[in-house]
């Protein structure tokens, strides 16, 4: 599950909505200075509510969302933080067999 390699989203814009039978985490990164600050959520009731994942490895003030996936390191800010080219894993809380993932920007 990946974005569009060199495509640009607006704000709010979706870039990923997939349904799976279980998911324990996501990983991001960026290797492309052009960095993004979102979220990354997850709902398990049909995409009635989302609850946003939370960063085991990420650098910044919080381990929680909006995160900012960046190549370089010019992000600043009280949010989580995936710089430098890092992978970053998102886990989840949840044990529901039938999970959305959905990713805003």
């Amino acid at each position: 599950m990946a974005s569009e390699p060199g495509k640009y989203y607006r704000t709010k814009e979706v870039v990923v909505d997939q349904c799976y039978n279980h998911i324990d985490g996501v990983q991001i990164g960026s290797n492309n200075d052009d960095g993004w600050l979102g979220m990354v959520e997850l709902s398990t009731d049909g995409k009635k509510t989302y609850n946003p994942l939370i960063c085991s490895d990420c650098n910044g003030a919080v381990s929680v969302m909006p995160i900012a996936v960046d190549g370089n390191f010019d992000f600043t800010g009280p949010f989580a933080q995936c710089l430098g080219g890092a992978i970053c894993t998102l886990l989840v809380s949840t044990e529901e067999e039938v999970v959305f993932l959905r990713h805003w920007l």
